[in-house]
């Protein structure tokens, strides 16, 4: 597990839209909390968990992005912001994931229900959903997303407005060591 002794941020512009309104910019704000926690969010046509609007047809990448980083941006996105509020263990998480159970906020009961005839819903003594669970972010995800091309010259919320080289990443991750 990475360990750092400060939040590190990143702003990065996967792609653009050109249409009637000029260029429209879809950006990323990451953060990597020194706590572990990993936060996304985006800024395109509204702000938010716009995920899904990574792989929307109208969008360009941006220099330095491919078409299947959007989609893996995406991907991390979906599966790691928020790391820290897991409603059950990895195994009880990873069987809802392969089993297309997505919407469990929504219907905590019925995948109770789900769970149980899975026999899951209690896992080495944690039944799901008693509180939040905080699961890691491996590094390859963290390393990944830190070796995007940020923002230059330009800034939401004026930070980390230049690229980092993996040197200087690793020095970030490894002071205090």
């Amino acid at each position: 597990m990475l360990e750092v002794n400060r939040d590190m941020k990143r702003l990065i512009c996967p792609a653009y839209q050109i249409g009637w309104g000029g260029c429209r910019r879809f950006r990323v704000q990451i953060v990597f909390q020194r706590n572990g926690v990993l936060k996304i969010h985006g800024n395109w046509h509204s702000q938010g968990q716009i995920y899904d609007d990574l792989t929307d047809e109208s969008l360009i990448p941006s220099d330095g992005f491919e078409c299947e980083d959007l989609k893996k941006i995406q991907e991390i996105w979906k599966r790691w912001h928020l790391n820290d509020l897991r409603a059950g263990t990895p195994k009880q998480m990873e069987f809802l994931r392969e089993n297309n159970i997505a919407n469990y906020a929504n219907d905590y009961k019925r995948v109770c229900e789900i769970l149980e005839s899975a026999d899951l819903l209690y896992d080495n003594g944690y039944k799901f959903g008693s509180s939040w669970l905080k699961e890691e972010v491996p590094d390859d995800v963290i390393r990944y997303l830190f070796s995007l091309p940020a923002l230059s010259g330009d800034s939401w919320d004026d930070f980390n407005t230049a690229p980092i080289d993996e040197n200087d990443f690793f020095a970030i991750i490894n002071m205090g060591r």
